[in-house]
């Protein structure tokens, strides 16, 4: 992967809801494309309200020399009925993926495993196993969808 000359000057952060709303105009830009993905299953509106309540985390990645936010996500802890505990990444998004998007699944795996969760899953554009897929990930299906016409 191509890294920024200077990896150090990336940082990732969970926000906290009490201060969402200091960095919610940039991230709702970033993820607004991962949201118009969902096929009209969740509203950025949505997301900001999972967020706020606490429901969902979101983390962002930005670069320390400017504080630009470049990347966010957005996770939510997913337990099933056999007590399996998962970090399910609801969206990711942002610009030069490349330069974070690995160190960032690394640290989602940190906060899982210390948090007792058994595992990272998510759902993503086809695009995304091109990354995941020389990262120990493993791809179990592919989703399929159709509208019913009236």
């Amino acid at each position: 992967m191509n890294q920024p000359a200077l990896k150090h000057e990336l940082e990732w952060s969970m926000v906290h809801p009490e201060i969402l709303d200091k960095c919610w105009d940039e991230c709702a830009k970033l993820l607004r494309r991962s949201v118009k993905r969902s096929g009209g299953r969740v509203t950025i509106n949505d997301v900001y309200r999972d967020i706020d309540s606490g429901r969902c985390q979101m983390w962002i990645v930005y670069d320390t020399s400017n504080l630009e936010i470049i990347g966010c996500s957005v996770t939510f802890l997913k337990e099933y009925p056999t007590g399996l505990r998962m970090l399910h990444i609801d969206h990711i998004a942002g610009i030069k993926m490349d330069w974070w998007l690995e160190d960032g699944l690394d640290m989602l795996g940190h906060f899982a495993k210390k948090n007792g969760y058994d595992g990272i899953e998510g759902i993503g554009r086809t695009g995304f196993w091109n990354w995941f897929k020389n990262m120990g990930w493993r791809k179990h299906a592919t989703f399929f969808e159709v509208r019913i016409q009236e």
